[in-house]
């Protein structure tokens, strides 16, 4: 089904220098940050830095769409970091007091804290388990 793919823009088969520069070209790399965060490389990389994310998918995008389409339409960076922000995850705000901990009855009659552990003290809430 794939075989002989991919193709010169002729339908040729590739040579192994052409092969080796496709491959180059459509190659997407590994980058933490987005592995961990839900941020688009749209608005996460800056355009132009050649080993970015952003540029890889322009380069796959050029291969895909035979260079009509080659790059980005430029992105004003303060609309791009606005955009960017937006998707960065935020820490809730540090609590005062600790929160209580709610207990339940155990199997054995002992008590379970609402984390799974087993309690040693009675619950510090009023508030029923569910």
């Amino acid at each position: 089904r794939f075989e002989g793919l991919p193709k010169g823009h002729d339908g040729r088969e590739l040579g192994p220098q052409e092969l080796s520069a496709y491959w180059g070209n459509v190659e997407i790399p590994y980058r933490p940050y987005y592995a961990y965060e839900e941020t688009l490389a749209t608005v996460g990389d800056e355009s132009g830095i050649a080993n970015s994310l952003l540029s890889a998918f322009e380069r796959l995008t050029a291969v895909i769409t035979d260079r009509e389409v080659t790059s980005l339409p430029p992105l004003p960076e303060s609309v791009r970091l606005r955009c960017r922000d937006a998707y960065l995850r935020r820490r809730p705000p540090a609590s005062s007091s600790p929160t209580p901990r709610r207990t339940a009855p155990g199997p054995t009659g002992s008590a379970i804290c609402c984390a799974g552990r087993a309690a040693t003290s009675p619950c510090t809430t009023s508030r029923p388990v569910p």
